[in-house]
């Protein structure tokens, strides 16, 4: 149960990180010049580290959400198969794309005094990386997908309908890769598409798979 509490508690220490400390979330736009963006390290610094700290921390709590969605994953296999290695390594890419990023802002907040060229480079790679390098995370949506719809136990760890969810939501992280071709409008990085969408997607899949989890584990005890 610790396990399915940790991942509302990713959710909640990226949420305080990124919104209430550093105001990260939503992002900024990638249109500001490299004045702008120093300016953005240099105003309140230690706010950013401590909302960078606390999105690590929050990133390093996805591990045992990981754990326990591939210990039942497991269970629906018969043994460990490809698709709770496939749910690991996805949810052990989705921690990276929590964790590096922070690193990478933390970085460019720990020096505001640099050269804004640097400073605006190491913010970019951050948000590349954090909003762009998502396509390893979506194999942990679809083996959680893949797994809910070959399951035939009476009662199913993941009901049917987990599995079409996780199906779409694989969909509304899609246009995320227009970042990379655009520094304005709803497909920059702070846009409507690349942005807003699969945060509300993102976000609701946590509470989701928390809700299924904290359910398949009641019940497991209740079974013991």
């Amino acid at each position: 149960m610790v396990c399915a509490w940790s991942g509302l508690a990713f959710a909640l220490l990226v949420l305080a990180g990124g919104v209430l400390f550093s105001g990260f979330l939503p992002p900024p736009t990638p249109s500001l010049t490299l004045a702008e963006v120093a300016n953005i390290y240099r105003g309140s610094p230690d706010m950013i580290r401590i909302g960078m700290v606390l999105m690590m921390l929050g990133a390093a709590l996805f591990i045992p959400f990981t754990a326990l969605m591939t210990k039942f994953i497991i269970r629906i296999e018969g043994g460990v198969g490809v698709i709770s290695v496939m749910q690991i390594m996805g949810g052990y890419s989705n921690m990276i794309l929590f964790f590096y990023p922070s690193m990478w802002w933390l970085t460019a907040g720990f020096r505001p005094e640099r050269d804004p060229e640097l400073i605006s480079l190491i913010h970019d790679a951050g948000w590349l990386q954090f909003q762009g390098a998502m396509f390893p995370f979506l194999f942990m949506m679809g083996s959680v997908a893949i797994a809910a719809l070959v399951d035939d136990a009476e009662r199913p760890v993941f009901p049917r309908w987990v599995g079409f969810f996780n199906l779409l939501a694989m969909l509304m992280f899609l246009p995320d890769q227009m970042i990379f071709f655009f520094k304005s409008g709803p497909f920059a990085w702070n846009g409507l598409f690349p942005w807003w969408i699969p945060a509300f997607t993102f976000f609701g899949w946590i509470f989701v798979m928390f809700a299924v989890l904290r359910r398949a584990v009641a019940e497991q005890s209740r079974a013991t």
